[in-house]
């Protein structure tokens, strides 16, 4: 796969709403945004500085493991972090990265939004990598091109081997809550679906969605 159109705005308002109207292998960034989005509809704070770009791609046969995907290419950038399930990347214990995937309503095609905290943290409890914006911006996209490779070409496994021992949501308690339900157990790892594997009361939870939130904070090393 190969990101063939790539449009640098100064300011917009989402990079994953702009990139909407334009072709599939397009790349859209912005130095900022003024109305970013995260997961569950939250408000994601883009302030100049930061790296912030979406991409389209065709809906692929492993549509469930795009977010993996990013969230691989991220995180193998990025030298010390780790993802906490099921794309937060994680460094020194703060959240240093969003990912946002959603489907384009009008033609099923998947847009993956990318926003990174490079020389400031614009959240308290949030961190940043340091370093120059558009060398990382190179690197991501170099490592997106590959694993996304992967989900069109249907390699589940060689994709969640990358995964897995990025994952610090494994062998720690953790809440997870999807659907307006909560489960609390402890998390084992994640299925051949990418589906959050919770350990609660003897029985096994597959989680294919939602929020998890770890009861002890994530160091952002483990598998590193």
């Amino acid at each position: 796969m190969k990101f063939c159109n790539t449009v640098t705005l100064e300011c917009v308002d989402s990079t994953n709403e702009y990139i909407k109207s334009l072709p599939v292998y397009s790349c859209v960034r912005a130095l900022a945004q003024t109305a970013g989005r995260g997961r569950l509809g939250r408000s994601f704070i883009s302030p100049a500085g930061g790296l912030y770009f979406s991409v389209k791609i065709p809906n692929p046969c492993l549509r469930s493991l795009v977010t993996e995907a990013a969230a691989v290419a991220v995180a193998s950038c990025i030298p010390g972090s780790g993802i906490k399930w099921p794309n937060d990347i994680i460094l020194n214990g703060k959240k240093v990265c969003g990912i946002l995937c959603a489907s384009n309503s009008e033609n099923m095609d998947i847009i993956i939004g990318i926003g990174i905290n490079v020389v400031c943290a614009p959240i308290e409890g949030s961190a940043c990598t340091g370093g120059s914006a558009d060398g990382l911006f190179k690197r991501v996209i170099c490592a997106l091109e590959h694993t996304l490779t992967l989900t069109e070409e249907g390699k589940r496994e060689e994709l969640l081997g990358l995964y897995r021992p990025l994952l610090l949501t494994v062998g720690i308690p953790v809440t997870v809550t999807s659907c307006g339900k909560s489960i609390s157990g402890t998390a084992k790892g994640v299925d051949d679906d990418g589906a959050l594997l919770v350990l609660c009361g003897g029985r096994v939870y597959h989680i294919s969605s939602g929020e998890a939130t770890l009861s002890k904070p994530a160091d952002g090393m483990h598998g590193r």
